[in-house]
């Protein structure tokens, strides 16, 4: 089984009804940020036995950071994730806390999941972009802010859940893949630039249809 994860009622409203009666299709709302996505994902898990799900997509909106070619509505993959905040902030930006605390809070995402995506996305001839993408519990209000956390993390988005569902589907051993349609850029915050219900619309069509492939692509071998 096949589990999707969003974060709101508005990224999982726009999955498709249909796909959702697909018996091998599971769909969970995680609820916004690392503390309540956490939670969420380790009690889906534990309670329906971590063996009947064979991997994890999470997919909804996200910002862009300045100048990286990404444009609104685009269609992004993660190949890694970062805790962005779990840092000392000062005047000058972030520091990384130090080693000894032994924390876990980067996540490489090159998996089977997406090069399968990437593989289902050119089959279509769909442009898509891959890069980091870095989690945060405060999103940016700011084009200042976003450029220092663009600068420290070399990330391409932002978003508030992804690294803490990729740790735990680290501790499950479960493929993670990670998908955002861009509804905003980061800057100077302006809610009349953004598009968070066709960013939402978008995420959730291309995770119905890469369910849908991955469960037919199974059931031919």
């Amino acid at each position: 089984m096949l589990l999707l994860v969003c974060a709101t009622a508005l990224e999982l409203n726009a999955f498709p009804e249909s796909v959702l009666r697909d018996p091998g299709i599971s769909t969970l709302r995680c609820g916004v940020g690392p503390v309540e996505s956490t939670l969420s994902l380790c009690r889906f898990l534990a309670g329906q036995k971590a063996a009947a799900i064979t991997g994890v997509v999470n997919f909804g909106v996200g910002g862009v950071y300045p100048d990286c070619g990404l444009s609104v509505l685009d269609l992004c993959f993660a190949e890694s994730e970062t805790l962005g905040d779990l840092a000392i902030c000062t005047g000058d930006g972030f520091i990384d806390l130090p080693d000894s605390l032994a924390l876990v809070r980067h996540f490489v995402l090159e998996n089977s999941l997406l090069a399968g995506a990437e593989k289902f996305c050119r089959s279509k001839g769909d442009p898509f972009h891959k890069g980091p993408f870095v989690t945060l519990c405060c999103a940016s209000g700011s084009e200042e802010r976003g450029r220092v956390l663009q600068k420290k993390y070399g990330a391409i988005c932002e978003n508030m859940e992804g690294a803490a569902l990729a740790r735990v589907c680290q501790e499950f051993g479960l493929p993670f893949l990670e998908v955002r349609s861009i509804s905003n850029v980061v800057e100077n915050r302006d809610l009349a630039n953004w598009q968070l219900q066709a960013a939402a619309d978008r995420a959730a069509a291309f995770a119905a249809e890469f369910a849908l492939f991955l469960l037919n692509a199974h059931a031919t071998t």
